[in-house]
């Protein structure tokens, strides 16, 4: 789990990690563009001694008010866009960035991309499930600084000795 996320009511995981970029990604796009459509009538708002007639005063306060929350969307989602690049690039979760020990699943830039979105093609940019994303089960693969924990207990020659605490029969 990476977090829970209290403005779409679930919690950001690896399933749906891409679901939770593409949306930061795509309300950066639509927050930049409202703004950017509405910037040149607000600076021309500024220009015109309009703003004192009462039909008007609704339309420029209207104005001023869609382009703070614009400007203040657009930062506030291009912060949290920069921020998952990291750590999607890196590997981590929100969780995780506060370890101190090296990331074992950090397997560099475009593979931890892979694990998120899938093969590179279109389906990247559309919110569709990944194909290996669909399996119940499947062990995460680690860089190679760290060995798989199941490969490491496998040649253990303690628990490969089924008998070592004797059975029960030699009891009686």
């Amino acid at each position: 789990m990476d977090h829970h996320c209290p403005w779409l009511g679930t919690c950001v995981g690896e399933k749906n990690m891409k679901f939770f970029f593409l949306f930061l990604f795509y309300g950066f796009l639509i927050t930049l563009y409202i703004t950017l459509s509405i910037t040149p009538t607000f600076i021309q708002s500024f220009k015109r001694n309009e703003a004192d007639l009462p039909q008007k005063r609704y339309y420029y306060a209207t104005l001023f008010l869609t382009f703070c929350v614009g400007i203040t969307s657009c930062i506030l989602l291009l912060f949290m866009n920069c921020t998952y690049i990291y750590y999607i690039s890196h590997n981590i979760t929100v969780i995780e960035i506060s370890y101190k020990d090296k990331n074992p699943y950090d397997l560099g830039i475009y593979e931890n991309w892979k694990m998120v979105f899938g093969e590179f093609n279109w389906r990247w940019f559309v919110p569709l499930t990944p194909k290996h994303l669909l399996q119940t089960v499947y062990l995460l693969p680690l860089n190679g600084n760290y060995s798989n924990i199941n490969v490491v207990d496998l040649e253990d020659s303690f628990l490969v000795d089924n008998d070592q605490h004797g059975s029960v029969d030699e009891e009686v």
